[in-house]
């Protein structure tokens, strides 16, 4: 890399345009990079993006498919110009750098290493198991918000956690019918994990709830989102580390219905801070 890299013409998109062009796309029709440090990107990062560091970038592009749009993005622009400017020399086409970073997006970010979480699906050996799998952290989930609805003294807050049970429980439904056209049978999954429960993201859920009881609306809400976006980031990468076509499928179905979710969550989220909220209408979504 040299330092001409920081200064090359580039094609650059705003925060808001690259978020629209992600909504808009599937994913794995796109690469979605990151070029800042393992720290940086462990503290909050886009979901399903890629780390690659800028000094590796060189080295690891062949992680990433040149046919494919590329977005770049970093804390605040300089190193996604100079990693953009790598991959455009490198044959990469077209590439956009998102200009501001990070510190320019208003959307959803997920928290955790790259690998974070990935030990939970290593114990699949089938796609009916990753479908088993997920079908299981949307049952914790579920139990997770049930749980915490009993034990807050807030009946808005109660009644908030039990619409949010009820759209695990859809989301529960989608991946039952997955695994049963996977396997022939209509029984609950058969979970092969042994370690103790997780939630959406990979959160510990007895330490989840020790934490959460007690929250007001707007925090249980931030906790809400901040779980489903954790999932969403997790259910992309799945998407590119498995290898059959059924099991990125599982990944690709319960994905999209993660996506839709999130985006209820967050403009509910709106409507909390202004004290227009109904909590029927999360119930019907």
């Amino acid at each position: 890399m040299g330092v001409t890299d920081y200064f090359k013409k580039i094609t650059s998109w705003t925060a808001e345009e690259a978020r629209t062009y992600i909504q808009q796309n599937p994913p794995g029709s796109f690469n979605l990079v990151d070029v800042r440090q393992p720290g940086e990107y462990e503290r909050e990062h886009l979901p399903g993006s890629r780390l690659i560091p800028l000094g590796e970038l060189e080295e690891r592009q062949n992680e990433i498919e040149p046919s494919k749009p590329t977005i770049v993005y970093c804390a605040s622009g300089g190193r996604s110009r100079a990693a953009s400017a790598i991959l455009e020399r490198s044959g990469f086409s077209p590439v956009y750098n998102m200009s501001g970073g990070i510190h320019a997006w208003q959307g959803l970010v997920a928290e955790g290493l790259p690998d974070s979480g990935a030990a939970y699906f290593a114990s699949a050996r089938s796609p009916a198991e990753l479908a088993a799998l997920s079908w299981a952290l949307e049952e914790n989930t579920r139990k997770f918000y049930l749980a915490l609805s009993g034990i807050t003294g807030d009946k808005r807050v109660s009644e908030l956690l039990q619409t949010l049970a009820a759209v695990e429980d859809r989301h529960k439904a989608t991946l039952k019918e997955m695994h049963a056209r996977l396997t022939g049978s209509g029984e609950d999954p058969v979970i092969p994990w042994e370690g103790p429960p997780v939630l959406e993201g990979g959160a510990d859920m007895d330490d989840t709830l020790r934490w959460a009881e007690g929250g007001t609306p707007e925090e249980i809400l931030e906790l809400a989102i901040a779980l489903e976006s954790n999932a969403y980031d997790r259910y992309l990468k799945m998407i590119a580390i498995v290898e059959d076509e059924e099991g990125k499928e599982v990944f690709r179905t319960i994905s999209a219905e993660e996506k839709v979710h999130l985006g209820h969550l967050t403009a509910l989220m709106d409507k909390v801070l202004l004290g227009d909220f109904d909590y029927g209408e999360l119930e019907e979504q």
